[in-house]
C-alpha cells in the first residue's frame, strides 16, 4: 500500500473529531468524580482548559482542510 494516500473528507474529520471531543469530555468528568470533592471545581476547570485547546485544534484542523477543498 506503500505511495496510496487516501484524503480525508470533511465529513470524516467532523465524525473523528467529534468522536474525540465526546470521550474527552466523558472521561474528564469520570476522572474530576473520582477526585475529592474539594478538588472537583479545581480540576475540571483546568482540564477543560486542555480539552477546549484540542477541540480548537482539531476546529482549525477541518477548517484548514475545508480550504484545500474549495
Amino acid at each position: 500500500m506503500r505511495g496510496v494516500s487516501r484524503r480525508l473528507e470533511e465529513t470524516d474529520l467532523g465524525d473523528i473529531f467529534g468522536s474525540i471531543s465526546k470521550v474527552m469530555r466523558r472521561e474528564m468528568e469520570a476522572v474530576v468524580g473520582k477526585s475529592p470533592k474539594l478538588m472537583q471545581e479545581t480540576m475540571k476547570e483546568g482540564m477543560d482548559v486542555l480539552v477546549r485547546a484540542v477541540e480548537e485544534t482539531m476546529s482549525r484542523i477541518t477548517e484548514r482542510e475545508k480550504g484545500k477543498e474549495g
